[in-house]
């Protein structure tokens, strides 16, 4: 945050950062699944914990979004001010929720400083340094769950074959 110049309480600083661990653990097959925008306005027909967390959903998904992937957003019909709108009436919507009030002002401050927690989380780096594999540990990823059922559903293809550490050359 240093970096951005961008002073916080404490308390949003912690709630940044298990925002990050949050998603870096996700537990949704797909970010956007389903529209941002379709799920804020769901949010206004469930009862009132129901909301709570849709809203808060909403909210944090837009931060992560338009922090992290800002270039890609900047390239796509819907850009990043569609989800700093959302984000930041969501998180105003928190902060007047009146289950939680004492999360107001951690609420208040992400609806109201939107913009300069979103170049916090711009601002993380991905190291281009190759890595033992020869490329950059940022262009790697994981997907557990798409190998477990690409292996359970393989036997449905007969011609299908499943070959590990094999290197693609072209």
């Amino acid at each position: 945050m240093a970096a951005q110049r961008v002073e916080s309480s404490e308390t949003t600083e912690f709630y940044l950062v298990q925002l990050l661990e949050a998603f870096a653990r996700p537990t949704e097959a797909d970010l956007l699944e389903r529209p941002l925008g379709v799920a804020y306005l769901e949010a206004f027909h469930l009862p009132a914990p129901q909301r709570y967390g849709k809203l808060k959903q909403v909210a944090d998904t837009a931060l992560f979004i338009t922090g992290v992937f800002v270039d890609s957003l900047e390239r796509s019909l819907v850009g990043p001010g569609y989800y700093t709108a959302l984000g930041r009436n969501a998180y105003a919507r928190l902060s007047a929720h009146p289950s939680r009030t004492g999360l107001a002002a951690l609420f208040g401050e992400l609806a109201g400083r939107f913009p300069e927690f979103v170049r916090v989380l711009a601002e993380i780096k991905r190291s281009t340094q190759p890595s033992a594999n020869g490329f950059p540990q940022m262009n790697m990823f994981d997907q557990p769950e798409l190998e477990a059922m690409m292996r359970a559903n393989h036997k449905r293809y007969p011609r299908a074959e499943i070959r590990g550490n094999v290197e693609v050359t072209g």
